[in-house]
């Protein structure tokens, strides 16, 4: 049951992330609001990774990793209200990449903890779908640092392509992103379901 805490991490973030970003663009929330999902996921995966440490030790790695990100995280929310400033500000776009690399990182130690585990339990072609997976977040996190690039370079009064592309971006991004939460949640379920853990 210990991995069903990194399935609820890709789901709340999925959820919190659509619930909070749209009542923040309807002026509804504050835009620290938007840090607050990474902060209740972080804990999420911090947890899952301290019960399945126990069955794989690769789990571990990703502790320190799930507790940098919920520290970014609250330094994200207590930085001045900038977030919706273009071009970004040097330092929140640092604190916003060393989120995305600490991400990266706890989303390593669950695609290779369950891959481990299935080539453990000889299922060599779920360890196929962890690498896959894998990859597919990889991309995922490139085109938010895409993203990011083009938005500590483009002011709000900047016009031309340089804000059609960070717009067109933005939306790939989102689109994307929301697939790919949905194939994560999947695949870490299925892990629950195939995968014997103990």
């Amino acid at each position: 049951m210990s991995i069903l805490y990194l399935f609820w991490a890709f789901v709340g973030q999925a959820i919190l992330g659509i619930v909070i970003t749209g009542l923040n663009r309807l002026g509804l929330a504050a835009i620290w609001l938007d840090y607050f999902p990474t902060v209740i996921v972080s804990i999420l995966y911090f947890i899952g990774f301290m019960k399945l440490e126990k069955v794989n030790p690769q789990f571990a790695k990703g502790k320190p990793f799930a507790i940098a990100a919920a520290v970014l995280a609250v330094i994200q929310i207590f930085l001045p209200d900038q977030a919706n400033v273009l071009p970004l500000p040097w330092w929140l776009t640092i604190v916003s990449l060393l989120v995305i690399i600490a991400d990266l990182f706890i989303i390593y130690t669950v695609c290779k903890g369950i891959g481990q585990m299935a080539e453990a339990q000889n299922l060599p072609d779920f360890k196929k779908v962890s690498y896959q997976r894998w990859i597919i977040y990889v991309c995922n996190q490139i085109l938010a640092l895409a993203v990011l690039a083009i938005s500590a370079f483009v002011s709000s009064t900047t016009t031309g392509s340089m804000v059609t592309l960070a717009g067109l971006l933005g939306v790939i991004y989102v689109v994307f992103g929301l697939l790919v939460y949905i194939l994560m949640a999947t695949f870490i379920w299925k892990a629950h379901q195939l995968l014997d853990i103990k």
